[in-house]
């Protein structure tokens, strides 16, 4: 291989590798911003009074479950931002990529089957799950072409 032709792989190496850490701090404020957004739930969709009518069990594993909505949300930030060398560079970065990126195709995927999309607004939603989605795949893509 020419010095040429390899200084132009480091170089595109090099700019793919500041795409991806950009798009992992995108992801990263997405995520976060998510998380902030959960946070509000309870008084934005008045679950005082609206889950009231759940059997005490059934309420708490609602919040329980909504509360580690937000640990996760949260996790996917921080790692996003302090290990996203680690995140495209190792074989279980590489698998958290993949999990992020499934998890937010799978909830793009819901929020198509459980919500009128013209009816509920739902179609920033689709649009934004969808975008996260491959916000975490395109690092991940280009990880495994490397």
């Amino acid at each position: 291989m020419s010095g040429q032709k390899a200084s132009h792989i480091i170089a595109s190496s090099n700019s793919m590798v500041k795409i991806n850490r950009i798009l992992l701090a995108i992801g990263a404020t997405l995520n976060l911003l998510l998380a902030a957004f959960h946070i509000t739930f309870p008084w934005l969709f008045n679950w005082e009074t609206g889950l009231s009518s759940l059997s005490n069990t059934n309420r708490a594993i609602f919040i329980t479950a909504h509360l580690w909505i937000i640990l996760l949300l949260t996790v996917f930030a921080w790692a996003s931002i302090m290990a996203w060398r680690d995140l495209i560079s190792t074989g279980l970065g590489r698998i958290c990529l993949l999990a992020i990126g499934l998890l937010w195709a799978i909830r793009t995927i819901t929020e198509v089957a459980y919500f009128r999309i013209r009816l509920d607004g739902a179609g920033w939603r689709v649009a934004l799950f969808g975008a996260i989605a491959v916000i975490y795949w395109i690092p991940l893509l280009s990880a495994l072409v490397q």
